[in-house]
């Protein structure tokens, strides 16, 4: 009998009592000593388990493990371990990989006929399973797709159309698929093992992998065990996923396994308050300044119905020269008057917010804490962040205009060309409408209206850089963010350049989107996305391109105080100071 004991309760879909767990432990001699930890963020029913903020989660599943858990296993080094888990497979994967490899934990499946745990009934059989590992060393980029199926078989073809690129796939599977297969814990470590086997064989055989995109069908337990194995030193970066019949294609990437090694900051009950705070600041400006702003416009326009009036007329001094965003497909651009902001609401639940927000058919928004949270960490001040979201909200509805909205944009991310156009519209006229918003509430804040639209870029720049950290994989950029990025720190020099003194150039300077491009970073597809990878490049093989207002292409390297590298590094970074410094020193060198 070991001197005490570690349980580690897991609880997604159910809540696990005390009771239950404190059953296995032996009590010949009294109930020995024990420590519980609860990992238990929220309990969600199995049909949402599509709308789990698992972001959010994994957050703060790993600073659990490595506040309290961590600490408590080097202090009692002689405990035993015992897992119990109601949770999804990915969070399963990603606590065991937190835990590592170095401490031996017996797991508990919980029968989902019975709704109980389930005790060792043979001690003694082994478990018959197949593998089909590679075997032959391949020296270029591949990726890996690893099936292990224990409870139910996988299709190929649905695998295929979640990575869609140059793939091998490996195989682990159980020769009697099914459910309550495993009885003992020598069976489930064996299986733990012979995953372990496979991701050696990929360090072994095809050393230039770039991602392992795991696809198991297994018990919560044996996920656990698996994630355990994975060594962070050796293993390529592990992609785990979740299926949804109703999607397109049938498998959700969730989390990448190997995120940044930095405890991420968990959102204390003091930030919450803030958040809140902010949330209902946002409620009160959306529902009482924004609204009946663009209610008086609409009776404007119906007593006045002025077809010269154009959309930026309305809301701008009508007097100024705008001739530039009068034109092209500027032109079609509706009117504040047409949005949805007339009749929109904020609303305090989450529930459909994921990641990000989410936006109902009766104009009720939601908006993610964290996302407010990451915001308020960049900007700091308050009047800031409720900038930065009325220009989110400005900016997401011209979106619902362009078609794209939260039951159109799925996979729009494939069309990178047409998706950087309309997040151009949707940022220049979300800052059109700020600057009139504050024009009419905040007048003094727009006297100087150079240094307010300077200050506005950096503060949309910050939202974008907030809403990247939503993402824990910080070694890969999509190539249309970056182009978002180059664009808009442009768009800030040419604001800022002297020869730019006026609402009007401002104005026309915006009209036009610059073309800046980066090449030398190494590219990867993934679900027919365009995908930069920010390590392991050339330095020498990087380069900028710009077409100036005159139409030349112009190219630079590293030269004349430019160092593009540091460039690459503030987007790995997330460091907008670093790459507006690199890009001034180019600007400046150029500029006519």
């Amino acid at each position: 009998m070991a001197n005490g004991y570690i349980i580690i309760k897991h609880q997604v879909f159910r809540e696990i009592s005390d009771d239950e767990v404190l059953e296995f432990l032996p009590n010949e001699d009294g109930v020995p000593r024990y420590k519980i930890f609860d990992i238990r963020k929220e309990i969600i029913n199995m049909e949402a388990i599509h709308i789990l903020n698992n972001q959010e989660y994994r957050i703060y599943q790993k600073n659990v493990f490595e506040n309290e858990i961590r600490p408590y296993l080097a202090d009692h080094p002689e405990y035993k371990v015992l897992y119990f888990g109601t949770a999804t497979i990915p969070l399963a994967l990603h606590l065991g990989y937190c835990f590592g490899a170095w401490r031996d934990v017996d797991v508990y499946l919980l029968s989902r006929e019975r709704n109980k745990w389930e005790l060792e009934t043979d001690t003694g059989s082994t478990i018959e399973f197949d593998t089909n590992y590679v075997k032959e060393e391949f020296a270029g980029p591949i990726d890996v797709i690893f099936k292990v199926e224990a409870t139910y078989l996988m299709q190929n073809d649905d695998l295929k159309q979640a990575v869609d690129i140059p793939h091998k796939i490996m195989e682990l599977k159980l020769k009697s698929i099914g459910k309550d297969v495993f009885v003992n814990q020598e069976q489930m470590k064996q299986f733990a093992y012979q995953f372990s086997l496979g991701i050696d064989a990929v360090a072994n055989y095809l050393p230039n992998t770039d991602r392992i995109h795991l696809f198991p069908t297994v018990p919560v337990g044996i996920a656990f065990l698996m994630g355990a194995k994975i060594n962070p030193l050796v293993t390529k970066p592990i992609v785990t996923y979740q299926f949804n019949t109703n999607s397109v294609p049938k498998y959700e990437q969730i989390l990448i396994l190997q995120e940044n090694t930095d405890i991420e900051v968990n959102i204390e009950a003091a930030d919450s308050k803030k958040i809140a705070d902010i949330k209902n600041e946002l409620k009160e400006q959306l529902e009482n300044k924004i609204g009946p702003l663009v209610k008086q416009k609409q009776e404007d326009k119906k007593r006045y119905n002025d077809p010269q009036i154009s959309w930026i007329k309305a809301v701008l001094p009508p007097e100024n020269d705008y001739s530039e965003i009068e034109c092209r497909y500027w032109k079609g651009i509706p009117g504040i008057t047409e949005t949805i902001l007339d009749s929109s609401k904020l609303t305090v639940a989450v529930d459909k917010a994921g990641d990000g927000f989410y936006i109902s058919e009766n104009n009720e928004w939601q908006i993610n804490d964290r996302f407010i949270f990451n915001i308020q960490n960049r900007l700091k001040e308050n009047g800031a962040v409720l900038r930065a979201l009325r220009l989110f909200v400005f900016h997401e509805s011209i979106h619902i205009f362009q078609k794209l909205t939260n039951y159109t944009a799925q996979n729009v991310g494939r069309f990178p060309r047409v998706l950087e156009e309309a997040d151009y519209i949707a940022d220049v006229w979300a800052m059109i409408h700020e600057f009139y918003y504050s024009k009419t509430y905040n007048s003094s804040e727009t006297i100087n209206v150079k240094e307010f639209f300077m200050s506005m870029i950096d503060i949309a720049l910050n939202t974008m850089l907030a809403f990247d950290d939503l993402d824990s994989n910080s070694e890969e950029m999509q190539m249309r963010r970056v182009n978002r990025y180059l664009i808009w720190y442009w768009n800030y020099l040419q604001i800022e350049d002297r020869s730019c003194d006026s609402l009007s150039d401002i104005i026309n300077i915006l009209a036009n989107k610059p073309i800046i491009e980066i090449r030398g970073l190494d590219i990867r597809a993934q679900s027919q996305r365009t995908i930069f990878k920010l390590t392991n490049y050339a330095v020498a093989d990087l380069e900028l391109a710009y077409i100036d207002p005159t139409g030349r292409i112009l190219r630079a390297s590293n030269a004349g105080g430019l160092n593009i590298d540091e460039i690459v590094k503030g987007f790995k970074e997330r460091n907008g100071q670093r790459i507006l410094r690199q890009l001034k020193s180019w600007y400046h060198q150029i500029r006519t």
